[in-house]
């Protein structure tokens, strides 16, 4: 919301707004004050007026320039990390004999080289328990022939 309101009204009006509400405040104060105390002079409602936005102005002013610069920090972040996302969305076309995957120009190539050219995914190799069992099993009933 306050970012909405900067970007339609920009921060130099923000200030303005800000301090326009601190120097309501302020007259109201004053007026208050002078009620309450029975001063009638209008020299102390011009000077009380005039005082309060500048002390309450800064005061409401650099917690919101905080929020923004947090906001700003936290959708630089955000931006980063999408730069680094990519997604594979739809159908993916692969050989149900070789396992190589037809990429966008109609070539067929092996899935690690697709991965890799289409995500941030490296592959490192290794064997399961069963292929393991299955290949080793086959090696050593072999030699023993």
């Amino acid at each position: 919301m306050v970012r909405d309101l900067i970007e339609k009204y920009g921060s130099a009006k923000m200030m303005l707004g800000i301090t326009l509400i601190s120097i309501v405040i302020s007259i109201s104060f004053a007026v208050g004050a002078s009620a309450l105390y029975g001063f009638a002079d209008l020299y102390f409602v011009a000077f009380v007026s005039g005082l309060i936005p500048l002390i309450l102005a800064p005061i409401m002013f650099f917690p919101f320039i905080k929020f923004i610069e947090e906001i700003n920090l936290r959708e630089a972040n955000l931006n980063k990390a999408l730069e680094n996302v990519k997604t594979l969305q739809g159908l993916l076309p692969i050989c149900a004999t070789c396992s190589k995957i037809q990429d966008e120009q109609g070539n067929w190539k092996a899935m690690e080289e697709f991965f890799r050219n289409h995500t941030n995914v490296e592959f490192s190799h290794g064997i399961c328990p069963d292929c393991a069992e299955d290949v080793y099993n086959k090696h050593i009933e072999g030699n023993k022939e």
